[in-house]
């Protein structure tokens, strides 16, 4: 790389975040291929993990994404019977209800479900109706030897069965029979609970094809909750969801980080492995800069920065003067860090584990991540039966010390249509990133409604927004909406 003066800054950029500001790219600037991210994993040492290297099986044909099922109801009501009632969701985290006892609600649409820890090793779900009157048993969190009903005091054991019933005799019905609370499917994967509705469903395992392959390396059971962002944006959650299924959108959002993560040599991989689960994966390399940036910025330039803005630490004048070296140098940071504060001892190896931000995407809309760059996942959640609003959730984990016990999880912080994620500085630079995304969630859902009704449909790339390809053309197909197509003509 050839090291130039760097263009003057479009606007002021906060140091706390990127630091040095490069600037936006012009339009009509120049795009170039610095190394595809397949030969910086085999410049990088070590064995390739599967998790960001193995290659997909599927690549999706372009097809248009029509703008109705942003925010019709009729389609919306289709995702009710289709997708909600029938697939696998993920609906907490085991450390939500770490004591026996410990019971959690899971929300979507109109339906509320109990998410119950009945033994050490189990945990249950059952619809959230008392069987009374109806009333929702719980409303967000709580614990107890049983489940009672805040309204008339019907009670429940951990396993759903009724055993009080206040006034008995005045009933046609027994707490000593066999009634009991409505059970649902729920099975865990990851430290992940998930539920689904359907008694007839495939099982979990093949929602989540080649993800327990991948993810043996870096078990997220492992791991527990130290931050959890909720975020309630006036968009439909499929809107919502897009953003984070494609780097297309760095240039322009996040162009304030492209002098430290190549957003331009992102990789893209889908996987077809049955008619029911759907996975694809994204994967973007840090310490290496944009391909629009390659005149601007040299790689010495990029491993310095990263280390001054993210390891709080002077950068080793001596390390970073190329790809291989400035990777290697960054993950031996990561490396030390961990070690230093969760005891965990990460192997010499291959950097990818330690440096890119690998994300998974499961049907219909879990987004686990893999690493420790950004040990995260992304849960989509439609509120209510406004098809146009969502909570968008934000898990962020950290590993469970050597011989500890798994910590209860942090509380949720909850910010309300409209807030500022700056006015919460724990979120840190995640709350920066989120803020930059959330400018648009709104607008996008805006400029759908507003198109022409001959230009109401998205257009796609082939390769860098495949994801939400393959994600339409799976949704198309469990809706039936490929159907409908073909009889309008």
């Amino acid at each position: 790389m050839n090291e130039q003066t760097p263009i003057e800054p479009s606007e002021e950029l906060p140091e706390t975040f990127y630091g040095k500001n490069y600037g936006r790219v012009p339009t009509g600037a120049p795009k170039h291929k610095i190394m595809s991210y397949e030969e910086m994993l085999e410049a990088d040492p070590g064995e390739i993990p599967p998790a960001a290297g193995a290659p997909g099986n599927y690549r999706p044909k372009p097809r248009r994404v029509s703008y109705d099922r942003y925010y019709d109801p009729d389609i919306a009501k289709l995702e009710d019977e289709h997708i909600w009632a029938k697939y696998w969701l993920a609906a907490a985290r085991e450390e939500d209800v770490p004591n026996v006892g410990d019971r959690i609600t899971f929300d979507i649409r109109d339906k509320s479900y109990l998410i119950v820890r009945t033994s050490e090793n189990q945990i249950k779900a059952f619809r959230n109706t008392c069987l009374h009157r109806g009333r929702a048993l719980c409303d967000h969190k709580g614990s107890g030897k049983e489940i009672r009903c805040p309204f008339h005091a019907w009670t429940y054991d951990l396993d759903g069965k009724l055993i009080w019933i206040p006034s008995e005799e005045d009933f046609a019905v027994k707490a000593s029979g066999s009634l009991g609370l409505s059970e649902v499917k729920c099975d865990s994967w990851g430290g992940h609970v998930f539920i689904n509705a359907d008694p007839d469903s495939p099982p979990l395992l093949d929602a989540l094809g080649p993800l327990p392959e991948l993810f043996k390396d870096f078990p997220l059971e492992d791991r527990y909750t130290v931050l959890w962002l909720q975020l309630k944006v006036r968009a439909n959650w499929k809107t919502i969801q897009e953003i984070f299924q494609e780097g297309y959108h760095v240039i322009e959002t996040h162009w304030d980080s492209m002098a430290i993560f190549g957003e331009t040599e992102t990789s893209y991989d889908c996987w077809k492995y049955n008619d029911y689960g759907h996975v694809s994966r994204l994967v973007t390399p840090t310490g290496v800069p944009s391909g629009y940036f390659y005149d601007r910025v040299t790689i010495k330039q990029v491993v310095d920065q990263y280390v001054r803005l993210y390891c709080n630490q002077e950068p080793d004048p001596s390390r970073g003067n190329d790809l291989t070296d400035g990777r290697t140098y960054l993950a031996d940071i990561k490396r030390e860090t961990l070690s230093r504060e969760y005891g965990v001892q990460v192997p010499e190896g291959n950097n990818a584990r330690l440096l890119d931000f690998v994300k998974f995407c499961m049907f219909p809309n879990f987004h686990p991540w893999w690493g420790e760059q950004w040990p995260i996942s992304y849960r989509f959640i439609p509120m209510g039966l406004n098809p146009e609003e969502t909570l968008m959730e934000i898990r962020l984990t950290a590993p469970v010390p050597p011989g500890g016990e798994r910590p209860r999880s942090v509380e949720p912080i909850v910010l309300d249509f409209g807030e500022d994620c700056t006015g919460h500085p724990e979120l840190a630079y995640t709350g920066h990133i989120v803020n930059q995304d959330a400018a648009h969630m709104e607008q996008l859902q805006r400029g759908m409604r507003s198109a022409a009704q001959d230009r109401s449909y998205s257009i796609l790339a082939n390769y860098q927004e495949q994801q939400i390809t393959y994600w339409h053309e799976t949704y198309d197909r469990v809706l039936g909406l490929d159907k409908r197509q073909q009889q309008d003509g």
